[in-house]
C-alpha cells in the first residue's frame, strides 16, 4: 500500500484507499495490437481487445487510529467510469471536501483500447460517499493518448500541479511513454490541457521546504526539481532505485525515494541549503 493512500482528516479519521483486482486477467489487460500502417517512418498500431477492466476503488475509514476499520465493503461509486483505479494521493480541503485522485475508463469502447482518462472523485461526508467526478485528461477526439497514473500536488498559491503518466497506444511494443503537466487554479474544478514536460513518466511528486517540487522518473531512476510551480524543471538528480521511483517527504531535509513496484531499496536524501 502506498503511503499517499492514507489521509489523516483534520477530525481525526484515517481514510484508506485500495483497489480491487479481483478477477484481473493479465492477459485480457494487455489486449491484441494490430498493424495499421506507417506515418513519418513509424509503424502504427490499434489496440482493441482489453477486457480486464474490472478493478474497483475500496475506502476504509478509521476513526480510532487505525485499531479498527469500517466501511469499504463495497467499492465507490465511481461513474462516469465503469472501471476506476486510485492512483495518488487524498487530499483534504479547507471546506472539508476530501479529493480522490484516479483513473479508468468512460465506456467499454475506451477500455477496448486502454484509451484511459483520469480525475478526481470527491467526498463531502468525511469519507463515506463519492462522486462529483472531475476528468483533468482525456483524448476524446484523437482517441490514442492515454492519461491513467498521476500525482496532484497544491501549491501554496493555491494552483494544484499534476503530473500524469502520458501513453500512444499507436505505438506497439516500447509505446512511448512520457510525463504530463496540468494545472488548476479552481481547487481541480478545471484543468489546462496537459503539456508534455518528460520523456519518461513518474508517479510522485513532492512540496519542498524552500517552495521547490520534486517528481520522481521512473524509468530514467531521476528525480527532477521544479521552482517555478512545475512550469519548467531545471535541476535533477540520479537515483540507484529500481523502476518505479517513489517520493516521501519524511522531514524538512529529508526526501525518501525508493523503488515502488519491483524492488525493495530505498534512499534518503538530505538537502544543504546554499548558504
Amino acid at each position: 500500500m502506498h503511503l499517499r493512500y492514507v489521509i489523516l482528516l483534520r477530525c481525526g479519521r484515517l481514510l484508506l484507499a485500495c483497489t480491487n483486482n479481483a478477477g484481473f486477467d493479465h492477459q485480457a489487460w494487455r489486449g491484441t495490437y494490430t498493424r495499421v500502417g506507417r506515418t513519418d517512418g513509424y509503424d502504427r498500431w490499434s489496440l482493441t481487445g482489453v477486457t480486464g477492466g474490472v478493478f474497483k476503488i475500496h475506502v476504509f475509514a478509521s476513526d480510532d487510529l487505525g485499531q479498527s476499520w469500517q466501511g469499504g465493503d463495497e467499492p465507490i461509486d465511481t461513474k462516469p467510469l465503469v472501471w476506476a483505479y486510485a492512483a495518488g494521493r487524498f487530499i483534504e480541503q479547507d471546506d472539508g471536501i476530501v479529493v480522490l485522485t484516479a483513473y479508468g475508463c468512460q465506456n467499454d469502447e475506451d477500455t477496448g483500447g486502454r484509451t484511459d482518462c483520469c480525475g478526481l472523485f470527491r467526498s463531502t461526508d468525511g469519507g463515506k460517499t463519492w462522486g462529483d467526478f472531475t476528468r483533468i485528461a482525456y483524448d476524446e477526439s484523437g482517441r490514442d493518448v492515454a492519461y491513467n497514473e498521476l500525482d496532484i500536488q497544491p501549491m501554496p498559491d493555491g494552483t494544484w500541479v499534476a503530473a500524469i503518466r502520458t501513453e500512444w497506444r499507436s505505438m506497439a511494443g516500447g509505446y512511448a511513454s512520457c510525463g504530463s503537466v496540468a494545472f488548476s487554479s479552481d481547487q481541480g474544478r478545471s484543468w489546462t490541457r496537459p503539456e508534455l514536460m518528460f520523456p519518461d513518466t513518474g508517479f510522485d511528486l513532492a512540496l519542498l521546504p524552500d517552495g521547490g517540487l520534486a517528481y520522481g522518473l521512473a524509468g530514467f531512476r531521476k528525480v527532477v526539481f521544479s521552482y517555478d510551480g512545475g512550469h519548467t524543471w531545471s535541476r535533477e538528480i540520479d537515483t540507484p532505485t529500481d523502476k518505479y521511483t517513489r517520493l516521501e517527504l519524511l522531514a524538512d531535509d529529508e526526501l525518501l525515494v525508493y523503488a515502488g513496484w519491483g524492488g525493495h531499496r530505498g534512499f534518503l536524501f538530505r538537502r544543504i541549503p546554499a548558504n
